[in-house]
This record gives structure tokens, C-alpha cells and sequence, in this order.
């Protein structure tokens, strides 16, 4: 459509995306709201699948503003919006158990349930956004539009 048309249309590929807005069906607000239910002893255990699971995890805000910027560009391109790292569903949980506050280690409140597993997905993603990062300028200190070295 782009070169039929003549439109100015750029494609994002944006990889996983995280806010405080998630809906609690995903994995990073499983754990987040999982660890605030066991906190406030609504519940005393959260359920989860394949703890190795490796993602390429952002910030949705950031990833907005990638896309601002990709409509502000004087020709349309196709970008790959990622942080370019990858962690371990693990990783997500160690770290959200080490600001709960609560007792003990964080496999204390974690059970395996094989009904979470997702075969169908890759057990690793992670994207490269070098071309983003050369004709948009994002870099991990610019991404956002709240940073202080933003240009």
C-alpha cells in the first residue's frame, strides 16, 4: 500500500510491551498482582508455567513513543521496536519477590501448573532494534518521552 498508494505508512514490530495497565491473564501481571494477593493474604501461592521462559520486555510507554517517532520521519519505514535484552519469567519473579517485602524465598509462593504451559510458544525472543536505534535515535536513555536526556 505504501509504494501502490504513495501513503506515508511505517510498520512497527513491537516486541513485549509491559504497564501498570496489563490485563492479569499475562504472565508479568500474574506475578505482580500475585505477590500483592499473597502481601495482603488474599491468597497464598501463585500459579505459573514455564518459569525459563525467556522475553525481550519494555516499557509500553516507550514503546509509544517509538512509534511517534517512526510517524515523524519524512519516509515511511518498517522498525523492530524491542530493549534488545532478554529475561526469564524467573527473573521477573525474583525481582518483583525482592520489593514485596515478604518473608522467605520467592518459590515459596510459587506453584507449578503444567495447564499454564504455552508449547506453542518460543521459549526465546528478543528482538533487534538496531535499525530504530540509527534512523530514530532511540537509545536506552532516550527511549522515553520522560527521560532527561531525551533530544
Amino acid at each position: 500500500m505504501r509504494e501502490t498508494r504513495n501513503l506515508h505508512l511505517s510498520c512497527g514490530i513491537l516486541y513485549n510491551h509491559e504497564s501498570e495497565y496489563r490485563d492479569p491473564k499475562f504472565v508479568s501481571r500474574k506475578i505482580s498482582k500475585g505477590f500483592a494477593r499473597v502481601k495482603l493474604e488474599l491468597q497464598n501461592q501463585i500459579e505459573l508455567g514455564n518459569l525459563d521462559s525467556r522475553r525481550d520486555w519494555g516499557y509500553a510507554e516507550d514503546y509509544v513513543y517509538a512509534i511517534w517517532l517512526m510517524l515523524q520521519q519524512d519516509s515511511p519505514g518498517d522498525f523492530i521496536i524491542s530493549s534488545g535484552n532478554q529475561h526469564s519469567v524467573k527473573e521477573f519473579l525474583i525481582e518483583t519477590f525482592s520489593v514485596s517485602g515478604l518473608p522467605g524465598i520467592f518459590s515459596d509462593y510459587v506453584k507449578f501448573d503444567p495447564n499454564q504451559l504455552r508449547p506453542q510458544d518460543p521459549n526465546f525472543l528478543v528482538g533487534d532494534s538496531t535499525l530504530a536505534k540509527l534512523k530514530l535515535g532511540l537509545s536506552a536513555e532516550n527511549i522515553s518521552p520522560n527521560s532527561s536526556t531525551k533530544s
